[in-house]
């Protein structure tokens, strides 16, 4: 076989291996808008998943929907990153972040997605385990790993007593929990996560009741309960380190049922973020105050409000399906 022929086969071999892989880049985006939680599952839990590449080849519902599935399955630094590049930001999330010029005003957030299946939120609801008690210094000294930190997220969350209803308590069981988990997002790509609630320190069974409302304090972490409802944003460096501050202040104060409850610190930290949370008070025997039951269907409901030293009005909002007649999540964009 003589030499131009060669060059000409070799020349074809290498046309049709590129048209090969624009087709199937093609493909891969047709299937993600037909199957995004399928996509989303397989592509979540793959270990080469490079978060800022995906935005090349998948549409933005199904990188979305990643956000949507990562949330549900409490991989809260993934969740957020995937979320930021939905909205059309491909870069990596230490790269400097937009800040959107905003006002005080309602979040008026429409329906943007509206199907998920019961199996792709189970891991989120049916996962029980005890929170355990943590010391607050030792927690937050995981966010001095001796990295430079690019950009800071947050994460609230709400338990209801009974999911979908402004019930203070369930009978004799459940008042509920509202906690929070907070990120710090590396330079060199590497991220933490640390989820904590504020908890009565109990001595006897009749304290942080309607009968005995006070109690020593302490934090326990978090990291594998369940909630309702859950919100998510970036943040600055200045309010992370302002969250910091509270959690110390939170630690050495004692636990109030009706004015220093974990809703209370959970709202605190709200307000630091440029959130406020509206329609968060409830009423019970012998007492009052901010209520995870009150504070959950509040943001089932949408009573959100931003304030002018939010980031950004980008929120990731999530409800696990069980409760949502949408069966799916919310985001409010400038």
């Amino acid at each position: 076989m003589n030499r131009p022929i060669i060059v000409l086969l070799l020349s074809f071999l290498f046309f049709c291996s590129i048209r090969a892989q624009q087709q199937s880049n093609v493909r891969i985006k047709t299937v993600g808008a037909e199957n995004s939680w399928l996509i989303a599952d397989t592509l979540l839990n793959h270990p080469g998943l490079q978060i800022p590449k995906a935005g090349f080849y998948l549409s933005s519902s199904t990188i979305y929907r990643m956000a949507l599935y990562a949330t549900l399955h409490k991989q809260y630094a993934k969740a957020l990153h995937l979320f930021k590049v939905s909205l059309g930001d491909a870069k990596p999330i230490y790269d400097s972040l937009i800040k959107f010029p905003i006002e005080d005003k309602n979040i008026q957030i429409p329906d943007f997605v509206h199907a998920v299946n019961d199996a792709d939120s189970a891991p989120a609801t049916a996962m029980i385990s005890q929170s355990k008690p943590i010391k607050i210094n030792r927690l937050l000294r995981s966010f001095q790993d001796g990295k430079k930190a690019g950009s800071y997220g947050l994460y609230i969350h709400v338990k209801q007593p009974i999911p979908g209803k402004r019930k203070r308590f369930k009978w004799f069981g459940s008042v509920g929990h509202s906690f929070i988990t907070l990120i710090k997002y590396n330079t060199d790509g590497t991220s933490i996560q640390r989820t904590f609630g504020y908890y009565p320190k109990k001595h006897f069974v009749l304290e942080a009741t309607p009968i005995f409302p006070m109690a020593a304090s302490n934090f326990k972490n978090d990291s594998l309960h369940n909630w309702d409802e859950s919100v998510g944003l970036f943040i600055s460096k200045e309010k992370f380190h302002k969250i910091l501050h509270l959690s110390r202040k939170y630690a050495r104060q004692h636990y109030h049922l009706s004015r220093r409850n974990c809703t209370d610190f959970v709202l605190a930290v709200a307000s630091i973020s440029g959130i406020q949370i509206q329609q968060t008070e409830g009423s019970w025997p012998l007492g009052q105050g901010n209520d995870p039951g009150d504070t959950g269907q509040s943001l089932l409901e949408r009573k959100i409000k931003l304030t002018k030293n939010a980031l950004s009005e980008n929120l990731l909002i999530v409800d696990t399906p069980t409760i949502s007649s949408h069966r799916g999540a919310f985001t409010g964009q400038p």
